[in-house]
């Protein structure tokens, strides 16, 4: 966490052997709390991993939190980007 409250995540993967793990981790965290997902050092996403993250964000936003991506490797962006979530899901730089 940083002095201005943010929780910070790096995953490496998120996909269907990990998806249920990173989602306990997203839900034990405070829900008011903005949480930024560093993806700079992911190597693998699949879409198990992307409905984590859309259905974090979701539950993080109807609880007044936030939820956002940053860092995301370029495969991951353009990811993001066919799919339409990059908007949604896409944050400041954490750095």
């Amino acid at each position: 966490m940083t002095s201005d409250g943010q929780v910070f995540l790096a995953p490496e993967e998120i996909d269907l052997s990990t998806s249920d793990q990173f989602a306990e981790a997203l839900g034990r965290l405070d829900p008011d709390k903005p949480v930024v997902v560093d993806c700079s050092r992911v190597r693998f996403i699949d879409s198990s991993g992307l409905r984590v993250l859309v259905l974090a964000r979701q539950e993080r936003t109807a609880a007044g939190g936030s939820l956002v991506v940053a860092n995301a490797p370029e495969s991951m962006h353009r990811l993001l980007e066919i799919t339409g979530l990059l908007e949604l899901l896409d944050g400041q730089d954490p750095g």
